[in-house]
């Protein structure tokens, strides 16, 4: 059985075919060289005829020729026979082989079956590894690895345990040993385009390690031409290395998805670089071609939910997000996407439940980690919110948001040349990005250390790029005064300004809030986001009203904001020269043969109207 098996391996990687052969393996031989030769018909004759007469091993043999010729539904009835007639010591991996199959075209619950039916017959190298890649699938990260391992245990010397090593660890984010793996899986079998095609996987979701990825791809779909997934990921690769090639990306995706229609994996790859192009119809039909196939593809469910969140469908994608988590609650990337997404709601205390879950599954992502510490620190549980800015920046040293994290927690918890340190350390990691955020940090810090000179400094860099300052000036003043005077501040009053620093901190944190409602469709939500900010923000909020007042589609929102400037009265007097602008826009003209809605239009445009000239007057006064 494994001389045939090998014979069949041959076949599928263009490899030898050792020289003591059966009557099966010389048939398998044959159709070799004629593939080679450039007679795919003749070798699929050769075989089917050999295999006729050699039960399950003769089937797999067959299975595996047309699978490497893009025979697929060929192939998969193959399997399906060999599946049936599966018996005595070759069971297991009959079976493995057919489980890997069912992973490339069918669902990943049916190849788990079929590969936990190999592990019972006998827990050989290659039934573990289609187990563990059958987990992968099905999105239990931790228990694929422990499978992995086991097959690796059993066969360290066989190829396919190193590929599904490698993709465990690629499912839990360590994107890093996952390349190892891979590594030692294509030095065992330099034939193998699957293992070639997920090293790439592996090595594009490394930074800087883009160029390697498409090397890796390239090798891939030189090796079997035939392998979807191949250029599927390919096209992904060359669009991380240079987003202008967008046309070349696509159209190796493309080719992918002519090869493998039935392979998920490529489907939702296409999706990916369509939504990079913002085709977002492209795209969700590509997901949606992915979950025909596997219907829990979560991969594909996830790019979907997300595909609802770039619409500005967020409640939408947040129900169908808690729905896909009920249905699979070992998926760590649903657990962490419903925890980003409560982040966005200001809804911390639930983020944090669903982001612990997700980074037990998740250990090797630096995204993850600084959520994590995010809902951490607003559920004021400042020393765990370092421990997982730091896990995030060990993961990922370019995390600016990770660092800037981490000085926040430090500086709640008083460890003010730590936090110093890592703000400054956000600063070299993107200064653009991060250098107004960390400025104020540091310029607070050095107010707890009682250095007024250093602290004035960093506020003034933090109000040139466009931070309020008033409050840590305000501060700043008044012990510069006091000391003066030659009066002490006392520790009282430090812990008064600190109290009034935090209470800074929540009032961003509520602005952050309405700054993400006034993304979603719900008109509704945006009303309510405008009057949120005039609330929590004062005056900071005139920029963000004042867009919402002049350009909101929906005349509601556009009465709300106006109002919510008018609220503010003379702090929004920048605001004028647009209302002013509006006000001069000729009334609104539903024409002759107005609908319904162009009347409510026009009544809505009078509302307006009187919105404008009711704030401007407030303001002005």
């Amino acid at each position: 059985m494994k001389k045939t098996l090998a014979a069949v391996a041959a076949l599928a990687f263009l490899a030898s075919v050792g020289s003591a052969q059966s009557k099966l393996d010389q048939a398998v031989a044959k159709a070799l060289e004629q593939v080679q030769k450039g007679k795919p018909e003749e070798a699929v004759k050769t075989l089917t005829k050999a295999a006729a007469e050699a039960g399950a091993e003769g089937q797999i043999a067959l299975a595996g020729l047309h699978e490497r010729l893009g025979n697929l539904d060929e192939a998969q009835a193959a399997y399906s026979q060999a599946k049936t007639a599966a018996s005595g010591p070759g069971r297991p991996e009959i079976l493995a082989a057919v489980a890997n199959f069912t992973l490339r075209k069918g669902n990943g619950k049916d190849a788990l079956a079929v590969a936990n039916e190999a592990v019972a017959a006998s827990a050989t190298a290659n039934a573990l590894a289609a187990q563990a890649r059958a987990l992968v699938r099905t999105e239990d990260g931790p228990g694929a690895l422990v499978a992995a391992d086991k097959a690796v245990a059993a066969g360290a010397s066989n190829a396919m345990a190193h590929v599904a090593r490698g993709e465990a660890l690629t499912a839990l984010g360590r994107n890093a040993e996952a390349e190892q793996a891979l590594k030692r899986a294509v030095e065992l079998d330099p034939k193998s385009a699957l293992a070639y095609s997920r090293l790439a996987r592996a090595q594009v979701a490394q930074s800087g390690r883009v160029a390697d990825a498409v090397a890796s791809a390239r090798r891939a779909t030189e090796l079997d031409d035939k392998l979807g997934e191949g250029f599927a990921i390919l096209g992904v690769a060359i669009l991380a290395e240079n987003p202008k090639s967008w046309s070349d990306a696509i159209a190796q995706a493309q080719q992918g998805a002519f090869l493998d229609p039935g392979n998920p994996l490529v489907q939702t790859a296409v999706g990916k670089i369509f939504e990079a192009n913002g085709q977002l119809e492209q795209a969700a039909g590509a997901y949606r071609k992915a979950l025909a196939t596997d219907p829990g593809f979560a991969p594909a469910r996830l790019a979907l939910i997300q595909a609802e969140l770039n619409r500005g469908n967020r409640d939408v994608a947040f129900a169908e997000a808690k729905k896909v988590a009920a249905e699979m609650p070992t998926s760590p990337e649903i657990q962490m996407l419903i925890g980003e997404m409560a982040i966005r709601k200001g809804d911390y205390a639930e983020a944090l439940a669903y982001l612990e879950r997700a980074m037990k599954g998740l250990p090797g992502n630096a995204d993850g980690w600084a959520l994590l510490g995010r809902a951490f620190h607003y559920n004021r549980r400042y020393d765990e919110a370092a421990d997982a800015y730091k896990k995030g920046l060990e993961l990922d040293p370019k995390q600016e948001q990770a660092a800037l994290g981490l000085g926040w927690a430090y500086q709640y918890t008083k460890n003010y040349d730590q936090a110093i340190a890592a703000y400054n350390q956000a600063i070299q990691i993107d200064p653009k990005e991060a250098a107004a955020d960390a400025n104020i940090g540091i310029a607070w810090c050095y107010f707890f250390k009682r250095d007024m000179a250093q602290a004035r400094t960093f506020a003034d860099k933090a109000a040139a790029a466009g931070r309020s300052v008033t409050q840590l000036k305000e501060n700043i003043d008044k012990v510069e005064k006091q000391l003066a005077a030659g009066l002490r501040f006392s520790e009282e009053e430090i812990e008064k300004a600190r109290a009034e620093q935090q209470a800074w901190d929540e009032r961003n944190k509520k602005l952050e809030r309405a700054n993400n409602a006034v993304r979603s469709r719900n008109p509704t939500t945006r009303a309510r986001a405008a009057r949120d900010a005039a609330s929590v923000a004062g005056p900071d909020a005139v920029p963000l009203l004042v867009a919402l007042m002049q350009s909101d589609p929906n005349f509601d929102v556009r009465i709300a904001a106006t109002n919510a400037l008018g609220s503010l009265g003379p702090a929004a007097r920048t605001a004028l020269p647009n209302i002013d602008a509006m006000l001069r826009q000729p009334p609104y003209d539903p024409g002759i043969n107005a609908n319904q809605e162009q009347l409510d239009a026009q009544m809505k445009d009078g509302d307006y109207k009187r919105a404008l000239r009711d704030a401007r007057a407030k303001i002005a006064r």
